[in-house]
């Protein structure tokens, strides 16, 4: 069996993730890889400055990720109220 590659992510146009610590490491990979194959996606993480510059370096870095849509969420997960806050804002 041949092992998993981003080749073999299919199109996810008309899909929505939320990925948690997209501003940096492994979670910024996945919002470009998510992006890049027509996802709507929700970088999600505590600074909004820190979530706008990883957007920009994402689309800058490879063209295909315009794809796909991305928004920041402001997720706090240091508390069960600001990570309900952030659930309520992403319901809305």
């Amino acid at each position: 069996m041949a092992p998993f590659s981003e080749a073999d992510i299919p199109d996810l146009s008309g899909r929505i993730a939320i990925v948690t610590g997209g501003n940096s490491g492994i979670g910024k990979q996945t919002v470009k890889v998510l992006l890049a194959n027509g996802a709507k996606g929700y970088l999600a993480a505590r600074s909004e400055e820190k979530a706008r510059q990883a957007i920009d370096e994402i689309h800058a870095a490879d063209p295909a990720t315009k794809k796909g849509t991305v928004e920041f969420l402001k997720l706090d997960l240091s508390e069960a109220k600001k990570a309900k806050a952030a659930a309520e804002d992403f319901k809305s």
